[in-house]
């Protein structure tokens, strides 16, 4: 749980207390100023509801798709590993398919 959440409620509460201690004095400014404590108490325990909530997302966005970055990391791995042995094992070819993609490449440049 978010500080913020902890922070905003006491703050909130000791809002409500003041405000209601202005009304049975009759005093406006203290009713006023409790009510605006309770005002940023509330806003400081929605911004750490909303901090908890981005935790709890980013919390499953790495538990529920961390296994597909692992799985594309795996296949990457894999396929540099296929092309280093097919370059391995054909020189000539990957050498001149080089230089057939540099001459595309090269051509779509000016």
């Amino acid at each position: 749980m978010d500080q913020n959440r902890i922070e905003g409620g006491a703050r909130e509460g000791v809002g409500s207390l003041k405000e209601m201690g202005g009304k049975l004095m009759g005093d406006t400014g203290a009713e006023i100023g409790g009510r605006v404590e309770q005002l940023a108490g509330q806003a400081q325990r929605t911004a750490g509801r909303v901090m908890d909530e981005m935790r709890d997302t980013a919390s499953n966005l790495t538990e529920n798709y961390g296994e597909y970055a692992d799985e594309a990391r795996q296949t990457f791995n894999n396929a540099s590993v296929t092309m280093s042995d097919y370059v391995r094992a054909n020189p000539f070819v990957a050498l001149g398919a080089a230089f057939a993609i540099g001459l595309f490449f090269g051509s779509r440049i000016r």
